[in-house]
């Protein structure tokens, strides 16, 4: 599975939504997805796929970008004007993937407004319930919000205020459609691929085609695009100004890496939102005995363990059993 992330995405995201809050009804007019790709197409890429590398990653945005990311967000706010007659081409589905995306369809799936990653343990037994009672009974359920209920209080504290900062920034994220993509990861991922499976067959277990990947991305201008038409253009600009040097420097990437392998590779959990997540899903993955829960593959298993709730086929375990340490 790629695993490797843009620690500038998330800063970039954090800042609009910081110069949004600063400037009230600017969002209605605001395209977000285009401004987080225009700002990022004016940053480095500082892809990451450990902990430790995360942690480098992100201490080095805050110490030598943070001034540039604030500049490149105003004037992306400044510049990128939501036009509504235009018609669009989106990205396929396949190219949207986010964390944030992944709330979202939750939220919309398990009917529960507002939703954070805590929720989604609650709100998932209430929706397996409802859906062994009756899938009609369920679909007339009422947009519900578990903040502040009885059942769930003792096991959730007051919100001190970062929490409640936390929760509006998820808010956000879940209202914007994350329509944009870096067309290089990709198309690096795929000549990684081709190029690693030229070696003999040891050689390949052992190596680790994120490192590779990212390695490789790190020295590429990024390519952010948000509509298909855009993607399909980037996508050809690469390969003609950057095909060369992409073979070049996976080559020596696999070399490099095969010399001096990563054993750290467990992602770091820097931001509250991110050890929210993994919260989420740990519980999620508990409460259905399965071990693929990530935040891709979730709304699948999600919608899978409800099917099967409503076919009186799956055993679960409540969230307020789950083992606390």
């Amino acid at each position: 599975m790629f695993t490797c992330r843009n620690v500038l995405v998330d800063l970039v995201l954090q800042e609009i939504y910081r110069q949004v809050e600063r400037s009230p009804g600017q969002s209605t007019d605001i395209a977000i997805n285009e401004v987080a790709a225009f700002a990022l197409n004016r940053l480095p890429a500082l892809y990451a796929t450990s902990r430790i590398g995360w942690a480098r990653q992100r201490q080095r945005a805050l110490q030598e970008h943070k001034a540039q990311v604030e500049s490149v967000v105003r004037l992306g706010l400044m510049t990128v004007q939501r036009d509504t007659l235009r018609t669009t081409d989106p990205l396929p589905e396949q190219e949207l993937e986010h964390p944030a995306r992944s709330l979202r369809q939750l939220a919309e799936l398990l009917h529960c407004s507002q939703m954070t990653w805590l929720d989604i343990p609650p709100a998932l037994e209430h929706a397996l319930t409802a859906a062994r009672r009756s899938a009609a009974a369920f679909a007339l359920q009422p947009s519900r919000n578990f903040r502040g209920q009885p059942r769930f209080a003792s096991r959730r504290p007051t919100p001190s205020t970062a929490q409640s900062e936390d929760r509006t920034y998820q808010e956000f994220l879940a209202n914007i459609s994350f329509g944009f993509s870096n067309v290089l990861e990709k198309l690096v991922l795929s000549l990684v691929y081709h190029q690693v499976h030229k070696l003999d067959l040891n050689a390949i277990s052992e190596l680790d085609l994120t490192e590779v990947t990212a390695y490789v991305l790190n020295r590429l201008p990024p390519m952010y695009a948000t509509t298909q038409r855009g993607y399909s253009q980037l996508r050809k600009r690469a390969r003609e100004e950057y095909g060369r040097f992409i073979l070049d420097t996976i080559a020596y990437a696999i070399l490099l890496i095969m010399e001096r392998p990563y054993r750290d590779r467990e992602l770091i959990s820097e931001y509250r939102l991110l050890d929210q997540q993994h919260q989420a899903l740990t519980q999620v993955s508990w409460m259905l005995y399965r071990d693929d829960v990530t935040w891709r593959s979730i709304v699948g298993v999600v919608r899978e363990a409800i099917a099967a709730a409503e076919k009186g086929a799956l055993t679960w375990r409540s969230p307020a059993e789950f083992p606390q340490p």
